[in-house]
């Protein structure tokens, strides 16, 4: 533990400090003694700034994080991914051909490519263009909602790239923006599966998408259209949320709203699990405000979760006038995840099996309290939680998780992790085909002289 491991720096300088002393007598050297004690001196005063408890930069391990535990999370969760081959530029080319034709789709389900299509992009020195042809092939309202928002990122993105002309941080974008530019395709629509990038029975077609399965080794997950709206929404409003929810005034509960979203024919979503798993725990308020429309059908047998719907709690920042908020998977990734870690109030995570773009930098025990998917820690976890002798780590986790939202949840930073997706994917384009900046050249003008329709962002 960090304590333990600061004791024993702070025994071995003051040892240290003590045997230069005595060899500066010895040899009647006094000053030179004093000096390199002195010396010794400076790291020590840096561990021991590092290490003390008030802080709000400290580490809230204590006894309830492991570092190697840390680190294997992040890694679990560090997107994006494309295996070791790289991306093929001759079945992307192929493929756009196809998707302007109706003929190629890495979407099986017709009623989802109608919902959901494949939509292109470039982006080059004149700013970001899309396909106005892809993007009305969707009838679906949501989708325009979310392609909106996220387009209004690709936009700053764009102008952070144009204005670090000197950067080292994006090598490959620059030198693809400089000349002809960079085409990409994205997707909008809740990806749950890796087999979305699958396209003629090969993993081929890199699609920048909303979230990705946590196992999938071919993803690129993008800042998405929830990360966006909660700061066009929340960033004034932040300022004033420990003034509006303070402390002492908080409901003493772990709270959950939601929808019974995901397929459940087999009772065995995690949403459906914990509100069960749940019941007749007076320490935790949850439960459903709605089924969802893929479980419409589905006999709901009531008494297992409380007998009914509950009352939905609007404005969702008022769940802070509880003490701690639960958040799961629900179809997909939960999109309410990082606007939680904005509120005054502790986030307690049930392992997900979708992840978003913000995932990597987050640190359980640090940002939030982690809780595994198959609930097999839910006491000890709310033992910790409902502890009045722990209130002041979990004070720690939430400034800490209030720190990452004010520096990560910004248009600039959302921005910039964009970027760096962009820079990985044109890596990986490198990769598999070392040409495709010559072969993207002689492809643009068809892409722009065509049914495409490609109009530029404002």
């Amino acid at each position: 533990m960090i304590f333990v491991h600061s004791t024993c720096n702070i025994y071995s300088f003051y040892v240290l400090y003590f045997f230069f002393l005595c060899i500066s007598f010895l040899r009647k050297r006094l000053i030179f003694g004093i000096g390199l004690a002195l010396l010794l001196q400076i790291p020590l005063l840096f561990v021991s700034r590092d290490t003390t408890t008030t802080n709000d930069d400290s580490s809230v391990e204590d006894n309830t994080t492991k570092d190697d535990e840390s680190s294997l999370f992040n890694d679990h969760y560090r997107f994006p991914r494309w295996g070791n081959e790289g991306i093929g530029f001759d079945d992307w080319m192929i493929f756009v051909q196809g998707l302007k034709n109706g003929t190629a789709s890495t979407v099986v389900s017709p009623k989802t490519r109608s919902r959901f299509p494949e939509v292109l992009y470039v982006v080059d020195a004149h700013g970001v263009w899309v396909s106005s042809m892809l993007t009305q092939r969707s009838f679906f309202r949501t989708n325009q909602h979310r392609q909106k928002l996220t387009e209004q990122l690709f936009t700053v993105a764009w102008q952070l790239l144009i204005a670090q002309t000197n950067s080292t941080r994006w090598i490959h974008l620059q030198q693809a923006s400089s000349l002809q530019g960079f085409p990409f395709l994205a997707w909008y629509g809740d990806y749950k599966s890796c087999q979305y990038h699958n396209w003629k029975n090969t993993s081929s077609i890199p699609l920048l998408t909303t979230c990705a399965p946590v196992s999938c080794p071919y993803a690129f997950p993008i800042p998405n259209y929830q990360n966006v709206w909660s700061v066009l929404s929340n960033t004034e409003q932040q300022t004033s949320y420990q003034t509006q929810y303070p402390w002492p005034s908080k409901q003493r509960q772990l709270i959950w709203r939601g929808s019974l979203s995901a397929p459940n024919e087999h009772y065995n979503s995690t949403r459906w699990r914990v509100v069960v798993h749940a019941q007749n725990d007076p320490r935790v308020d949850v439960g459903f405000v709605s089924i969802g429309h893929m479980n419409a059908r589905l006999h709901i047998p009531w008494p297992e979760i409380g007998g009914g719907l509950k009352p939905t709690i609007t404005p969702m920042s008022d769940f802070q006038q509880y003490f701690a908020i639960l958040d799961m998977d629900g179809n997909a990734w939960s999109s309410r995840f990082g606007e939680l870690l904005c509120y005054n109030s502790i986030v307690v995570k049930v392992e997900p099996v979708y992840v978003e773009s913000i995932q990597r930098d987050l640190i359980p025990w640090k940002h939030y309290i982690p809780m595994a998917s198959n609930l097999s820690d839910w006491d000890s976890v709310l033992e910790f939680l409902f502890d009045s002798r722990n209130d002041a780590k979990i004070q720690r986790m939430i400034r800490s998780a209030n720190r990452w939202c004010r520096q990560q949840l910004t248009m600039p930073a959302l921005a910039a992790r964009l970027l760096d997706v962009w820079e990985n994917y044109l890596g990986h384009m490198e990769e598999g085909s070392p040409r495709w900046q010559t072969q993207w050249s002689e492809y643009k003008a068809s892409i722009f002289h065509s049914d495409f329709d490609m109009v530029k962002l404002n």
